[in-house]
C-alpha cells in the first residue's frame, strides 16, 4: 500500500469501519512507516479531542455575535464628530478660497439676487460667477453636513432606547 492510500483510510481504521483484511494491510504499512504512524496517532487522538469540546453552541449564538459586531461598528460619537469636522473644514476651505470679504460679497450679492427674485428690488443684478459659485458651494456643504448630522443624531437616539 502507498502512504497516500493508507492516510485516506486512517480515520476509518480508527473508527473501526475498515474490513478486516484491509485494516490488517493498513496496520502493517503503519508499523513500517514512521510518517504514516505519526498520522495514525493524530487520527487516533481526534475522537478524544472532539469529545473534550464543550457542549454545542447555543442556538442564538450567530445572532448574538452579529449584534456585538454591529454594535462595535457603530460609533455615533465618532460619526457626529466627523460630520462636525466636515462642516468646519468645508467652511474653512471656502474662507481660504475667497476670504471673508469674498464670502461677505457673495452673501451680499446672493441677498441682492434673492431680493430681485422676490420682487423687492427694481434693478436686475449683474451676477458674479465666482461669488455665486462659492456661495452655492457653501450652501450645499452646509445643507449636506446638516443632513448628515440629523441622520446621525436620529440613529444614535434610536440605539439609546
Amino acid at each position: 500500500m502507498t502512504c497516500t492510500s493508507v492516510r485516506r483510510r486512517l480515520e476509518s481504521l480508527v473508527d473501526g469501519r475498515l474490513e478486516p483484511g484491509l485494516a490488517e494491510a493498513v496496520r502493517a504499512h503503519v508499523a513500517g512507516c514512521p510518517e504514516c504512524a505519526r498520522h495514525r496517532r493524530a487520527a487516533a487522538s481526534m475522537p478524544a479531542r472532539l469529545g473534550a469540546l464543550p457542549m454545542p453552541p447555543p442556538v442564538d449564538l450567530a445572532p448574538m455575535v452579529m449584534a456585538r459586531v454591529a454594535a462595535g461598528r457603530q460609533r455615533p460619537e465618532l460619526n457626529a464628530a466627523l460630520a462636525t469636522l466636515e462642516l468646519v473644514l468645508g467652511c474653512l476651505v471656502l474662507i481660504q478660497i475667497s476670504g471673508f470679504a469674498g464670502l461677505a460679497g457673495a452673501a451680499t450679492g446672493a441677498l441682492r439676487d434673492a431680493g430681485w427674485l422676490l420682487g423687492s428690488s427694481g434693478s436686475t443684478p449683474v451676477p458674479v460667477p465666482a461669488d455665486l459659485f462659492l456661495f452655492l458651494a457653501l450652501v450645499g456643504l452646509v445643507a449636506c453636513s446638516a443632513a448628515h448630522l440629523a441622520l446621525l443624531s436620529r440613529g444614535s437616539r434610536r440605539r439609546l432606547t
